[in-house]
């Protein structure tokens, strides 16, 4: 025992303290650097902590530094042992006298001891080694603190390892998405092998990474809209793309030694919140929609765990997938305009059994948290796709009175006197409120009663502007911002129509700003949306408005160079069209904005715009109900996706209300396809309607549609334990159907009660319902069986549900492992 203290446990934790002390400077120089002025792009983000990782694993190869940490208590020599005897050359010669004093030729982690001799040289007295002293015993134990808690995270590990290849076994290929797989894997060159497959413990996207890579999918993978679909395979083959599988499991053997250092859990986290965004990132680039794809974060982050327990031990913390907080930050990257605001980065959790599945597996979320139902009203009013009525979660919180906010510029400085201008950008509301930032750049606006949608501009003559919309019903929505204003190039170009003539005195509307730019193989881009009620009339609304001149010449002030802009037009006769370029962009940065539906305008140049006509929807919504009026309900649209067509451009048309007589106009529409939906007072309690389904839209045509408020059918079911038939609450259940059509992302959802039952009214006709979100401790039945496609017959008042049933806490374990 005290060989092995004093030649194996000192030294190795000399070493791991020395490395560790080390290392905290470099991480914590990096975590500062974070903090006081972090790099805008995530993938910047990333190659910093990847490069601060490397540094680290190279120092032991560097040169020691400091004192020893434990000195000998006498001088002396360590004597050399040969059969039992010490060696003549470093023992007194018979006849006695005093050791000579020399130095040890170990390092300075060796231990030194007097010892004593008899005449023929035999050791008597004290050990060779010394004593097991208390100074021994402290070391031993803190040698044993590490290597137990070392050992269980290796041994989880492999049992992680282990589960994920019984889950690989078990899976079930899938063919009918294989042409969306190689879709994706197109757009995103990705030459690495992989298959789609189907697994009843999955119960969301989760990537197996290696030599044969596998996306496991969720058994009702096939109900799933396509936009969710494309979502979801474009981040987990971004992922692959990436090599992140490789990159995690070395970061995961890093963890084993250094479990206990905060920093280097600080720089694995921070890791992982970085590729999370790059993959982001990368699936919107490549067509999706960036509200949808929030949608889709909170909707798989109800999913409680990403994979269910599986044995005993396993716990849903120790699977760190759709994290709250990593999902926060997530969600704030795609809705927040200012991408060099960082997001907190969460803090670690014990490894489970099941960790490899954290090397080689990362979600669109995230991502697991134990999110609330969030009302459906879309985020942004650009995209509004259908919503409905939720019951509110027991631990809703309650929402912002006032917002904070701090204006800064580029360098992180606050700004002081800068003009924001803030209001609520909910349908049919106006008004707003101009306030003035004080000498520390910050100001504080109370915000309006029942407002959902409330918008933030902030601007100071000679900086770029900058603005922030967020949705206060959100679990993401925060009572304090931070808006960024940088550097501002004005924007100039003509309007030409499609004869190359000039336009003169049209009206021009900013819809929406991107940033874009592209390093390597990988288009980053983030928006800015533009709530046009809040900032309409304001003093802030010319760097958003213009008006074309002689020539057609326009001009926006305020714009961030490189910055992309969604144009919506009015001509001098009336019409709305879309602005374009005239050529399509060299740089592919630009060609992705412009393909989405921006334009942009490189420093000192006047770009070429053409005025394209834009497509419009004309409709009528009419009621037969008694007390049920068609005045004042709330149209929107949704972007309606199919696997075998390219992405639908981005449709930026405002929601409208209907007149007195149920009228309504939806115009500046780009071409593909679209859902209509009417919301309003009463939807889901007194009356429903289908949706208008896939509406076509060219350039210049206008499309008729009708939407009929009906009684529809009052459907109720319940959610159950298996076996015991016990009720259970708060399950989140999602519908679709004829009122939320499946080529679309909208899905309408309720909770359980405490009786565990579940209400929706919706049209007659094939209906699928699925868990959405449960309860913690219960798991969905494998092979779909936690879903029910129905048929709601026609005419009838009410429909009952069959009742769909979870594993219950105690049983899930158990049937589990029987099926191991």
């Amino acid at each position: 025992m005290i060989r092995m203290t004093d030649q194996w446990v000192v030294p190795w934790l000399l070493l791991l303290g020395g490395w560790s002390l080390r290392w905290a400077f470099i991480l914590a120089a990096t975590a500062g650097w974070f903090a006081v002025r972090p790099p805008r792009r995530p993938n910047t983000c990333y190659r910093v902590c990847l490069a601060a990782l490397g540094a680290g694993l190279l120092l032991p190869l560097t040169p020691q530094w400091g004192a020893g940490l434990l000195t000998s208590q006498a001088s002396g020599i360590v004597p050399r042992l040969v059969s039992g005897r010490v060696s003549s050359s470093e023992a007194t010669p018979p006849g006695g006298g005093p050791l000579p004093t020399a130095s040890t030729p170990r390092s300075h982690a060796s231990i030194s001891t007097e010892s004593r001799f008899d005449r023929t040289g035999n050791l008597t007295g004290m050990t060779a080694m010394g004593s097991m002293d208390p100074k021994r015993v402290a070391i031993l134990a803190v040698g044993v603190l590490w290597a137990f808690p070392s050992l269980v995270m290796a041994i989880r590990l492999i049992g992680g390892w282990r589960m994920l290849a019984r889950l690989r076994r078990d899976a079930t290929e899938l063919t009918g998405s294989s042409g969306l797989l190689g879709e994706c894997r197109a757009a995103l060159a990705l030459e690495r092998p992989v298959r789609l497959a189907a697994h009843p413990l999955v119960a969301t996207p989760v990537i197996l990474g290696g030599l044969r890579p596998l996306v496991l999918v969720p058994e009702d993978w096939a109900q799933w809209p396509d936009s969710r679909r494309r979502a979801c395979l474009l981040h987990e083959l971004c992922h692959l793309a990436r090599l992140d599988d490789m990159v995690k499991l070395a970061q995961e053997l890093i963890r084993i030694p250094f479990f206990f250092h905060p920093l280097v859990a600080w720089l694995l986290i921070r890791l992982d919140r970085e590729r999370e965004l790059i993959c982001d990132e990368a699936a919107v680039a490549h067509g999706c929609d960036p509200v949808d794809y929030v949608r889709l974060l909170v909707e798989l982050a109800r999913r409680r765990s990403r994979l269910p327990r599986t044995s005993p031990g396993l716990r849903p913390g120790w699977l760190p997938f759709l994290d709250r907080r990593t999902v926060r930050a997530r969600i704030e990257r795609l809705l927040e305009g200012d991408a060099r605001t960082p997001s907190p980065a969460s803090s670690g959790r014990p490894i489970a059994p099941g960790a490899l599945a954290v090397l080689v597996a990362v979600a669109v979320g995230g991502i697991r948290v134990s999110a609330r139902p969030v009302p459906e009203p879309d985020p942004v009013e650009y995209l509004a796709t259908a919503p409905g009525p939720l019951a509110a979660d027991a631990d809703e919180p309650a929402r912002p009175k006032e917002l904070r906010g701090i204006v800064v510029d580029s360098e992180d400085r606050p700004v002081e006197g800068a003009t924001v201008v803030a209001g609520c950008a909910d349908p049919g509301r106006s008004g707003h409120q101009v306030l003035a930032t004080d000498a520390q750049g910050r100001f504080t606006w109370k915000v309006p009663e029942r407002s959902e949608m409330v918008g933030v501009f902030a601007h100071k003559s000679g900086m770029s502007a900058a603005t922030w919309l967020d949705w206060m019903g959100s679990p993401t929505a925060r009572p304090e911002q931070r808006l960024k204003l940088g550097k501002s190039e004005p924007f100039e170009a003509v309007l030409l129509n499609g004869q190359g003539g000039p336009i003169v005195g049209a009206k021009l509307r900013i819809k929406m700003v991107a940033h874009s730019f592209a390093s390597g193989n990988t288009v980053t881009t983030w928006y800015e949306h533009v709530a046009g009620r809040v900032v309409e009339g304001s003093v802030l609304e010319p760097l958003y408005a213009a008006t074309t001149g002689p020539g057609g010449s326009l001009r926006f002030d305020g714009v961030a160079p490189g910055s992309g802009l969604a144009i919506h037009a009015i001509g001098p006769d009336g019409r709305t069209f879309l602005v374009r370029h005239g050529t399509e962009p060299a740089e592919s940065a630009r060609q992705g904005m412009a393909r989405q539906g921006f334009v942009d305008s490189p420093p000192g140049s006047r770009t070429k715009l053409v005025a394209v006509p834009s497509a419009r929807i004309t409709g009528r919504v009419v009621s037969k109900l008694p007390r049920v009026g068609v005045a004042g309900l709330v149209i929107t649209q949704g972007v309606c996706h199919f696997p075998e067509r390219p992405p639908s451009p981005l449709q930026f048309a405002d929601e409208v209300r209907t007149d007195a007589e149920g009228r309504f106009v939806l115009d500046g529409l780009d071409e593909g396809a679209v859902n209509v939906y009417v919301h309003g007072a009463g939807e889901n309690e007194t009356w429903t309607y289908r949706a208008a389904k896939e509406v076509r839209l060219t350039p210049g045509s206008t499309s008729e549609v009708k939407l009929e408020l009906i009684r529809g059918v009052e459907v109720e079911g319940m959610v159950v334990e298996q076996g015991t038939g016990r009720p259970i609450d708060k399950v989140e259940v999602g519908v679709i159907g004829p009122h939320r059509p499946r080529s679309g992302s909208a899905v309408m959802s309720a909770t359980t009660d405490g009786r565990g039952r579940y209400r929706y009214r919706q049209p007659a006709g094939e209906t699928y319902l699925y868990v959405m979100g449960h309860p913690d401790g219960y798991d969905s039945l494998p092979d779909g069986r936690s879903t029910r496609t129905l048929v709601v017959p026609e005419g009838a008042p009410q429909f009952k549900a069959p009742s769909i049933e979870l594993i219950p806490p105690a049983r899930g374990t158990g049937q589990e492992e029987a099926a191991e």
